[in-house]
């Protein structure tokens, strides 16, 4: 049988040879994203060129067309493991078919129990793209991405280590990771590293040609943010340390304050040696241009809102239970409610005795409103579910509100970590709901119905989870998810 489909590859190679198409079909071409393959074109395309793989079913076919002018190598994703996949050609009016064979992968396919969706793009359909991690394997082994399709199957891995969220342009999909910025078969087109081989982590976004990013300080984690040009250079260097110095002045409240703030004003040692401490531990940003406004998440302190341009808190928020807990940290328990100088910050109201608690994925509305992934606490195990919760804040310095406008959450579903939330559907309608620890994504409309359900448990936990196409949609004026972590500019 094999030697069957390797005749019909080998007559089609030297089909497409003859006709000045192609010189070659490379699979994996850089040897980490195994269901992915890529034609390579003799010239740009002069003429338009539709790849079509083949689905199980028609309806879960991809199709995408190359514009001519506009392609040399063509990328093929959406290929099946362990499987002799049909990827078509249509160059002109002539079809070529290939066969294209695929490895088994370590990974099982996910489980769908619920399915109410509308009936796919037949071209073009959106994928969940699944950050799964491994702690028992070495840190920089330890991601990979995989993109379940509505039936559950896998139709593209991913075995960059350090992989974060998906995001459009009008002419590819592109991975954002804390290295920089990479095209779905794993070519880097923007390094955020540089030559300052920074330590970033979680999230970034992109203003005015400059890159937003969260990372460490030498100090700390997660404590700083840093902005930087295409070419990974440093172009501001901000301290969130700073943004609290500036408020707490008496000599009582600093001593509290150094027991929490680790920076360049409060370095720890132990053991006479400098130890970076996890006090803030910034998971999420999200720009409102139009005030001027930065929201980000601390995981160990709340959510702040800050004048990004004067760097200035505005304001913060968390519930009362807040209680830092966290590996590391030297004085477990302390945390910015121990502040009485920030008391004139803080949000008050439903944030109070129903806030978030170790936070995750803010996302901004259009009409002001807040929304976010409450982790709902640090403890290992709870039988209380972890939550989507939005918020309506209104005021002013002294008088900060918050009225809670929706909450979600199923109880059997408590994520300790991590965790994601998107806003997907045809006119951003729905919310996509991720659950790291328990590995889960589902969709649910805004009467907060479920409308899907995937379980893709693979022995770890996810990091987050996008909903996007393999290429991009052939209709400009067709929308794509937003995700909660590449918010640029106005919110949408």
């Amino acid at each position: 049988m094999k030697n069957k489909y390797l005749i019909i590859f080998l007559l089609n190679f030297f089909m497409i040879k003859n006709d000045g198409f192609t010189d070659t079909i490379v699979m994996n071409p850089n040897k980490t994203t195994p269901l992915s393959a890529v034609y390579m074109l003799a010239q740009t395309n002069s003429v338009d060129i539709e790849v079509t793989i083949k689905g199980k079913t028609s309806e879960m076919d991809i199709k995408h067309t190359f514009l001519a002018g506009t392609i040399k190598d063509i990328p093929i994703h959406g290929l099946y493991p362990n499987r002799t996949n049909t990827v078509i050609l249509k160059i002109s009016n002539k079809e070529i078919t290939n066969y294209l064979i695929t490895k088994a992968i370590e990974f099982d396919k996910g489980k769908v129990s619920v399915d109410l969706l509308p009936t796919p793009d037949p071209k073009n359909q959106d994928l969940y793209f699944a950050n799964h991690i491994r702690y028992n394997l070495p840190e920089d082994d330890r991601n990979f991405l995989i993109a379940y399709d509505r039936k559950g199957d896998i139709r593209y891995l991913n075995y960059n280590h350090k992989l974060h969220y998906i995001f459009q342009t009008n002419q590819q999909i592109l991975i954002k990771n804390n290295n920089g910025i990479f095209d779905l078969l794993n070519n880097r087109l923007v390094n955020y590293k540089g030559t300052y081989n920074l330590h970033t982590h979680h999230d970034s976004l992109v203003l005015n040609k400059k890159h937003v990013v969260l990372a460490n300080s030498k100090w700390g984690v997660e404590d700083r943010i840093v902005e930087l040009n295409d070419k990974g250079e440093i172009l501001r260097d901000l301290s969130f340390g700073s943004l609290f110095r500036d408020i707490i002045t008496t000599p009582q409240e600093k001593i509290i304050m150094n027991q929490i703030i680790f920076d360049e004003s409060n370095i720890y040692t132990k053991n006479g040696k400098r130890k970076e401490i996890d006090w803030a531990h910034a998971n999420s940003l999200v720009y409102d241009e139009e005030q001027d406004i930065m929201y980000f998440s601390l995981r160990q302190q709340g959510v702040l809102a800050v004048d990004y341009s004067s760097w200035k808190l505005i304001w913060w928020m968390t519930d009362n239970t807040l209680d830092t807990i966290h590996e590391g940290v030297p004085n477990r328990g302390l945390n910015f409610l121990d502040l009485k100088s920030l008391e004139p910050y803080r949000v008050k109201g439903d944030a109070v005795r129903n806030g978030p608690k170790n936070q995750h994925s803010l996302f901004l509305f259009k009409n002001g409103n807040l929304g976010m992934f409450d982790n709902v606490g640090d403890a290992e195990k709870s039988d209380k579910g972890s939550r989507y919760i939005e918020y309506k804040i209104t005021g002013f310095q002294n008088n900060w509100q918050a009225k809670l406008v929706r909450e979600y959450k199923d109880d059997k579903l408590y994520s300790q970590i991590t965790s994601d939330i998107d806003v997907v559907g045809n006119n951003h309608e729905n919310l996509l709901i991720t659950w790291g620890i328990p590995e889960h994504i589902r969709e649910i409309n805004q009467q907060n119905k479920v409308i899907f359900d995937l379980s893709v448990k693979q022995d770890n936990f996810l990091y987050r989870v996008d909903k996007m196409p393999l290429y991009p949609y052939q209709n400009r004026n067709k929308k794509y998810s937003l995700d909660a972590n590449d918010k640029n500019k106005t919110p949408y």
